[in-house]
């Protein structure tokens, strides 16, 4: 990239240019150039996550699999997974779950009828290990819909946590532990909770493989999920912003010069 930067400096300059040094030349060029081929604003990109939304097994209506894990997930202790039928309603025995949807229970941000659940009656885990692997100056945002039941005999987890590891050393990349009281989740829909991380320059982990953990404490509660997304989004390295910063100094240099020439 520099060799053609110092090409376009070599390149005839006429009028006032002739005047300038050719190291401001160089360094005025180079800000356009940089700003071109270095954006400093990068999008999220969304990392793979195999049935994510707890679709893939493809549950009829009000079909309820107990103790299923679902495909795609290891679990430990885990609890099921559920369609909730159209016909509960107020007062059935699982009134929390009444299909308002017209595509089948999309319940807030649930993604689909189908979603998963624990009933932590011992500590519950629910993993995935991904094929994406850690990358340098990343930003993680790992998101999960949880559920807050209606009645108080079947509350939701006290608490739980949902966090990104990293598979062979067990690193914590991003996590949050949350109760659905506490952060104040509506009754009877689906919300979503997020954690945050963010890799520096060359972490010790770089390379191994993500793992993706949903878990509740041993407390006697359930613990609803469904729709979890990741995603991924680099983070400008410093020498971006010092090269960018460089190549404006020079251009106000540049614009300077020329004023006084004239």
């Amino acid at each position: 990239m520099f060799e053609r930067i110092r090409l376009l400096c070599l390149l005839p300059i006429s009028g006032e240019m002739k005047h300038t040094p050719k190291p401001l030349a160089f360094v005025a060029i180079a800000s356009v150039v940089i700003g071109l081929l270095c954006p400093l604003t990068v999008s999220a990109t969304p990392i793979t996550i195999t049935n994510y939304n707890f679709e893939d097994d493809n549950l009829a209506d009000g079909a309820h699999q107990i103790g299923a894990v679902p495909t795609g997930w290891t679990g430990t202790s885990w609890g099921g997974q559920l369609n909730p039928s159209s016909s509960w309603g107020p007062g059935g025995s699982n009134s929390d779950f009444v299909d308002t949807s017209a595509s089948g229970g999309e319940l807030g941000t649930m993604d689909g009828p189908t979603f998963t659940y624990a009933f932590t009656s011992n500590v519950a885990y629910l993993e995935q290990t991904l094929s994406e692997t850690l990358a340098a100056n990343t930003t993680y945002t790992l998101t999960a819909a949880f559920f807050r039941r209606m009645d108080a005999a079947n509350q939701n987890a006290k608490s739980f946590t949902l966090e990104l590891l990293t598979e062979t050393s067990g690193t914590t990349i991003a996590s949050i532990t949350a109760n659905p009281v506490t952060f104040s989740l509506p009754e009877g829909t689906f919300s979503d909770i997020t954690a945050i991380g963010t890799t520096g320059v060359a972490p010790t982990e770089l390379g191994e493989n993500l793992v993706i953990r949903i878990s509740g404490l041993n407390d006697g509660s359930y613990l609803d999920v469904d729709n979890v997304r990741l995603d991924a989004t680099a983070v400008p390295e410093p020498s971006s912003f010092i090269l960018v910063g460089m190549g404006l100094l020079g251009s106000l240099m540049l614009w300077r010069r020329l004023g006084n020439l004239h």
